[in-house]
């Protein structure tokens, strides 16, 4: 049961304030909470540990979505139609921010206002480690960081953070980046990623000019030592270690050259999504060896030498994986190896880099040698509403039966302050408000019945998206009504996956056409019409509108030559108003082409080009193919989208502009 709200509310001064302001305010009443010994008569005390990563609050924000304070009230029960669920703690596996330069204030303050959603629990019942994005630039000078002011595990900087350590359930030791807290018989070691040092391992002084992520993970030296002494004096207790990272070939997409097409950075391709720096010496030369080698020996000569796992559990985040079914690499999100079960938990994101919203429960039963890990779709996925993931659901063997804590319950107000702190990131570029979207990734086909794939045409998913209007989430577009033209209204935050439509049996080429209207705003630069493409990999088509060229681009993958074909036309946008756009690859002549409202408008040589779809990518109508990229959105409207196995001659395609109502 989620612990009883106390009544009483314990007044503290909070001012938020702009960047580069000072932030002001006293403490939080000293009052912690207790610790109560009452169970149920007949059941075993139950112990649940919320497990998330990469929230990157301000990349989602500016889509309109709250990437904390969401799944927060999912938890605790405050959204309709998505299942609470009670926990004791949460650890959060590092990501918090989305920018990749470095934090700043403006960070720090919006984690404050959305952990101010919490109304069960407190903040100090969050335990967090650093993620790459969460690093400040190398200072060897500088006494404190980002993560530490404002995340601050260990409550040093109450006057930014909030944390009162007296206020943990279970209090830490150890450093900021390398700490640690016992509940029960259960060790947790909390291992920060070192994003903040030099280039290559980090991004560098702020003179470097560093930026981007710096997706391979890092650990000094002496924070695995530290770890290295914790786990051989603990044999007693199950231990749990949190990193940002998982290892190298454990769960989903963490094997070499794997993570390339996850992480989109130049830097680390090969080690992008597993901890692969061991740092040895920092300043004044950067030494450094590799970290998955000396945790995967000690792991192995741990388990040769006493027939037993050092530690029961690794978790880890860092990699989106597309789903909780997510099998590339051949891993999926949960493995075992050296007898260690390694748990991948993110990501709370859906805009950073495009992915389906999800997190861990893992939940402890007092007496039991096992541990039941939970998958939690914070939005839907393909057929499944949010709620527990049950086909990803497994059991963990423990080294030891659960000793499990009291029942921590939390005393104050809730949340501890009593002003609210504003919202710290607006909208992308004055981009109007869309109704809540989630992932449209259904199993079935949302092609119209009367798609025929040996003719084509119109697609037919108005019919489909009006029934699952009534039926699911609004995960669909907003169908709209004008002069007895009905229409998919885009607001840069969805998509339309069409399928599956096999167009590896495609006659000699294809051709796609659509009616659009492009709304009136500085959303995006270039907004994907029809798409048949995914952006990390190479091969199919796409149609897209250029706001910053001012034009039609159609692009098709020649697989002879393994190159792009790009066409580009330049036309004046006319805001607000329908126009009929088509495109065509033609196998037969070698040609590809561009019309405008019937007319043939540009059009250059294809030699030796074939369609192709090597990769399976479902054709999307709004933006990008791929399910865990989610860019390129249209912001606009969208009628009579349609699909032909065959390149469309110039008088075909007049016929459609001439056939079509106005």
């Amino acid at each position: 049961m989620l612990p009883p709200m106390v009544p009483r509310i314990l007044p503290v001064l909070f001012q938020s304030c702009c960047v580069g302001s000072l932030l002001l305010l006293f403490a939080c009443a000293s009052s912690s909470g207790d610790r109560t010994e009452s169970v149920e008569h007949g059941s075993p005390r139950r112990f649940a540990v919320w497990a998330t990563s990469c929230a990157h609050l301000s990349v989602d924000l500016r889509m309109g979505r709250e990437s904390l304070a969401r799944p927060i009230r999912q938890s605790e029960g405050q959204i309709d139609g998505s299942p609470a669920f009670d926990w004791d703690i949460m650890l959060n596996a590092g990501d918090i921010c989305g920018t990749n330069r470095v934090p700043r204030e403006k960070e720090g303050l919006e984690y404050l206002r959305q952990t101010q959603a919490l109304r069960h629990h407190l903040r100090e019942q969050i335990y967090s480690v650093s993620g790459n994005h969460d690093a400040s630039h190398f200072d060897p000078e500088s006494e404190t960081n980002w993560f530490e002011e404002w995340i601050d595990p260990l409550g040093e900087h109450r006057e930014t953070s909030l944390i009162d350590a007296s206020r943990r359930p279970f209090p830490v030791f150890g450093e900021w980046d390398h700490y640690g807290f016992v509940a029960g018989n259960i060790l947790f070691l909390m291992l920060s990623d070192r994003n903040d040092l030099p280039h290559p391992v980090g991004k560098g002084e702020a003179d470097d000019g560093g930026y981007g992520g710096y997706p391979a993970g890092a650990l000094t030296r002496e924070s695995f030592e530290w770890w290295k002494s914790q786990v051989l004096a603990n044999q007693d207790k199950i231990i749990i270690t949190v990193h940002h990272h998982v290892l190298r070939d454990t769960t989903t997409a963490s094997g070499v050259d794997e993570g390339s097409r996850y992480h989109h950075s130049k830097l680390d391709r090969a080690h992008a999504s597993y901890l692969y720096y061991l740092v040895e010496t920092r300043s004044p030369k950067l030494e450094f060896s590799s970290a998955t080698d000396a945790f995967a020996t000690f792991f192995r000569e741990f388990q040769e030498a006493n027939g037993r796992p050092a530690i029961d559990m690794w978790v880890g985040g860092h990699t989106h994986v597309v789903g909780p079914d997510d099998r590339t690499g051949n891993k999926s999100i949960t493995e075992q190896r050296w007898g260690v079960t390694f748990l991948q938990v993110a990501a709370l994101t859906k805009y950073h880099g495009g992915t389906t919203p999800l997190s861990r429960l893992i939940e402890f039963q007092d007496g039991s040698a096992e541990a039941d890990a939970k998958v939690y779709l914070h939005e839907s996925y393909r057929a499944h509403r949010r709620g527990f993931f049950e086909p990803a659901e497994r059991t963990i063997p423990l080294r030891h039966p659960v000793q499990a804590p009291a029942p921590y319950v939390p005393t104050g107000a809730f949340p501890c302050e009593d002003q609210k702190i504003e919202r710290q990131f607006s909208r992308y570029r004055g981009k109007r408000s869309p109704s809540p979207v989630y992932d449209t990734t259904p199993d079935h086909a949302i092609l119209g019945e009367d798609w025929d794939p040996e003719v084509g045409g119109p697609l037919g998913v108005l019919g489909v998206i009006d029934d699952a209007v009534d039926a699911r989430d609004p995960d669909w577009p907003a169908i709209e009504a004008e002069n007895g033209l009905r229409f998919m209204r885009f607001a840069g935050a969805q998509k339309v996956r069409v399928g599956p439509v096999d167009w590896n049996s495609f006659h000699d080429g294809v051709t796609v056409a659509a009616w659009i209207r492009v709304s009136n705003s500085d959303y995006g630069y270039s907004r994907r019409i029809i798409s048949g493409h995914r952006r990390t990999q190479s091969g199919g088509f796409n149609l897209n509108f250029d706001l910053k060229r001012n034009g039609l681009r159609w692009r098709v993958w020649n697989e002879s030559r393994h190159a792009w074909s790009d066409l580009f036309h330049e036309t004046p946008v006319e805001f607000d108003a329908w126009q009929s756009v088509a495109a065509v690859a033609d196998e037969r002549v070698g040609e590809i082409r561009l019309y405008l409202n019937g007319e043939r408008v540009a059009s250059k040589p294809w030699k030796g080009g074939k369609i192709s779809n090597p990769d399976d990518v479902s054709i999307t109508i709004g933006a990008t193919s791929g399910e865990w990229r989610f860019s390129q959105t249209w912001d606009g409207d969208i009628r009579e989208p349609a699909v032909y196995p065959r390149p469309l001659s110039d008088v075909e395609v007049r016929r459609l502009f001439d056939g079509a109502s106005r």
